[in-house]
């Protein structure tokens, strides 16, 4: 019976999941590569959310550290993925290319993700991936200290708008009366000011400055009117305003727009 032990792994970090956890990936092995797999008796496996692990017979003949390269595919699960990642020149038509194992344990992936020019055809993966089994990299699994990459993706920073529009358009609202209020001081907008959304009236306004895109945000917002003097509360227009997402409304290349009802 076969006994399987890690060979190496490779894990992709963004910062834009929680905890950092890539989940937009996914890899396999090509079919280019399945033969050296099949030979070397070796198996790729997923063995978190974002990290994969390629596995060796212990029992097995072992692999060839002067030449033996696995050829791996790494392919975009998430539409949105582009645009929660920062990575000036990015371009879905063309093919890249990643050969592992690293250099230094760790990398930023916009630095050792190359494009390399050639026309990317439907079905290909966006990057390929040389795995190269080293002769390092061989003596560090059969001594039960396997390497482990880490790949990181950032997630970009864009200022957040708001437009308000009034689902009743008889209601009185005073325009310096509305402002932008949060549970933290983790974000501050500008004054509202008003324009025109869907051939109606609204009230838009920009953050102070540029928010890292996340996920999920630990923060609440709501939009208030103020008080008129200050034996009065102020009073809630739209409680828990929802955080704006990638795509979701067509907005200037630095901004994420939310579109709101109150």
């Amino acid at each position: 019976m076969s006994t399987y032990r890690p060979l190496y792994s490779f894990r992709i970090e963004h910062d834009y999941f929680v905890g950092g956890i890539c989940r937009a990936l996914q890899c396999a092995v090509l079919p280019s590569g399945q033969e050296l797999m099949t030979q070397r008796e070796l198996l790729l496996r997923q063995t978190a959310q974002n990290e994969w692990t390629v596995l060796y017979d212990a029992d097995g003949a072992g692999v060839d550290t002067a030449s033996d390269a696995i050829a791996l595919g790494l392919s975009i699960s998430d539409p949105a993925f582009v645009l929660y990642t920062e990575w000036q020149g990015f371009n879905p038509s063309v093919s890249y290319r990643l050969d592992l194992p690293l250099a230094n344990g760790n990398a930023f992936a916009t630095e050792v993700i190359v494009d390399t020019e050639n026309k990317r055809r439907i079905g290909m993966p966006l990057c390929t991936i040389t795995l190269r089994l080293t002769e390092s990299l061989w003596q560090a699994a059969v001594n039960g200290t396997p390497k482990c990459d880490i790949i990181k993706f950032k997630a970009p920073e864009r200022y957040w708008e708001y437009i308000f529009i009034k689902q009743n358009s008889n209601r009185e609202v005073l325009l310096e009366r509305l402002k932008m209020d949060t549970d933290r001081n983790l974000i501050t907008f500008k004054t509202l000011e008003r324009t025109s959304e869907f051939g109606r009236d609204a009230y838009r306004t920009v953050s102070e400055k540029a928010v890292p895109i996340r996920e999920h945000y630990e923060f609440r917002l709501n939009l208030i009117a103020t008080p008129e003097n200050s034996n009065r509360q102020k009073q809630i227009l739209l409680r828990n305003v929802e955080h704006p997402k990638p795509g979701q409304f067509k907005s200037d290349a630095d901004k994420l727009r939310q579109v709101c009802y109150f």
